[in-house]
């Protein structure tokens, strides 16, 4: 029951922000959005398909691969930092070199080592992003917004899973679907925050204050 619950769960923020944040959602929220669909279809894959079943770690690799460089790119595109763009650039590069060099060479097996250097990155990008929103500057920072809900639900995804990420070689099949309800649970929840975020958003469209408008006594129209 609780991995039925996991699997649809990414359906929720995807149907919030189709209802909610479509026609004006920004470019981060659009990858956000990508990234529920494409955790979707590895789910449904992995449910409905024999053979992925049979293959799930290869499947499990391919989707941690897949994360890390979408999710890479979101907080690319969230700092507006140009030394932290480059790290991160660096970051999904070494990952990407990595990803291919110290892959298993048995496919079902679960790559831990290559998922747990990618949760490591996401928990480094999560820190920058807080830095640089932190950081002192002369005009008020408003923190609570669509996308620090967004990277709030990684970072409890990732800082939830990462001890079990480390360890999963060492677990033998039963243990793995034993403790793996904690991944369950922490999807879920990431999955509910996610769509608070998109909820958030389209509230804040709708209560968005009107813009700023000079009087320029040369116009006709404020005349």
């Amino acid at each position: 029951m609780l991995e039925k619950i996991r699997i649809l769960s990414p359906i929720l923020p995807i149907i919030f922000f189709v209802i909610f944040c479509k026609r004006k959602a920004s470019k981060e929220l659009w990858v956000f959005f990508v990234y529920c669909l494409i955790s979707l279809a590895f789910d449904l894959f992995l449910a409905f398909s024999i053979w992925a079943s049979d293959h799930r770690f290869l499947i499990w690799n391919l989707y941690g691969f897949i994360e890390i460089l979408i999710l890479s790119y979101f907080f690319y595109l969230i700092i507006n930092q140009r030394l932290i763009r480059i790290t991160i650039i660096i970051l999904s590069f070494l990952y990407l070199i990595f990803s291919l060099f110290y892959s298993n060479t048995n496919n079902d097996l679960y790559n831990s080592i290559m998922n747990s250097i990618g949760s490591v990155i996401l928990l480094i990008l999560a820190l920058l992003y807080f830095m640089n929103i932190m950081k002192p500057t002369t005009v008020p920072i408003n923190i609570f917004t669509p996308v620090f809900l967004i990277v709030i639900a990684i970072l409890l995804n990732v800082s939830s899973t990462l001890f079990l990420t480390i360890i999963a070689n060492s677990l033998t099949v039963n243990e793995m679907e034993k403790y793996w309800s904690i991944s369950h649970y922490s999807n879920i929840l990431m999955n509910l925050i996610i769509s608070s975020a998109f909820i958030l958003f389209h509230y804040q469209q709708k209560h968005k204050p009107p813009e700023s408008h000079s009087v320029d006594f040369s116009s006709p129209d404020d005349r």
